[in-house]
């Protein structure tokens, strides 16, 4: 028998979750994600996709959840450092073609810059 342990009205967070917790060796998976997505006005009326897991598991569950609300599974560069900030990867022909896409809605090809640059 499953049990819901969270629900999200964002079926891509509920599914970064369920990946959390399997990872932790949890029996788990998300309920209602196609419905979500599928039917996005009905999100908040058949309760968004809903993190389940095996009844006997719950408790554990939850509590890993409430650590992860927490903050304890956030990334940081060094041990007392902020959040790893987000990659840079803008360039001038990514902003040309995203203008050229706009105004006259004709897909332009760029390059982004790497990881290494």
């Amino acid at each position: 028998m499953y049990k819901t342990v969270a629900c999200y009205t964002d079926p891509i967070e509920a599914h970064i979750v369920c990946g959390r917790l399997r990872a932790e060796r949890f029996t788990v998976y998300v309920a209602d994600a196609h419905s979500t997505l599928g039917n996005w006005d009905w999100r908040l009326a058949i309760g968004g996709a809903k993190v389940r897991v095996l009844t006997a598991e719950f408790a554990p569950a939850r509590e890993l959840l409430r650590a992860l609300d927490r903050g304890e599974y956030a990334l940081t560069p060094d041990e007392g450092g902020s959040p790893v900030p987000f990659p840079d990867r803008e360039t001038l022909s990514s902003r040309l073609a995203y203008v050229f896409g706009l105004w006259l809605g004709l897909p332009v090809p760029w390059r982004r810059r790497s990881d290494a640059s």
